[in-house]
């Protein structure tokens, strides 16, 4: 669901508009239907939208592994800091002594 979330939101607000459309310039202005251009014009928008939300949840998806990445490089500079310091307090602190 989290991977089509944008694809379903945008087809489902494409057909909402594209009957608002429909109504608006077919009845309420009382134009004469022209089915060819209409499922044409349907269709090709369809793609479009279909495209840039495609587009939109890979770019959710990719950032949400970018943020995992990052978390996970915190995490292993953290370790890595917390050795170096111990190997700084261990190999360095007897060095004074001698």
């Amino acid at each position: 669901m989290k991977r089509y979330k944008g694809r379903i939101i945008s087809v489902v607000t494409f057909f909402m508009a594209i009957l608002l459309w429909d109504y608006w310039l077919y009845s309420v202005n009382e134009i004469k239907i022209n089915w060819l251009v209409d499922i044409f014009f349907t269709i090709s928008v369809m793609v479009i939208v279909w495209w840039f939300s495609s587009y939109y949840d890979r770019s959710v998806i990719l950032l949400s592994k970018l943020k995992d990445s990052e978390e996970k490089y915190r995490k292993l500079s953290e370790n890595y800091n917390s050795v170096i310091k111990q190997l700084k307090r261990s190999c360095f602190s007897n060095w004074n002594r001698w």
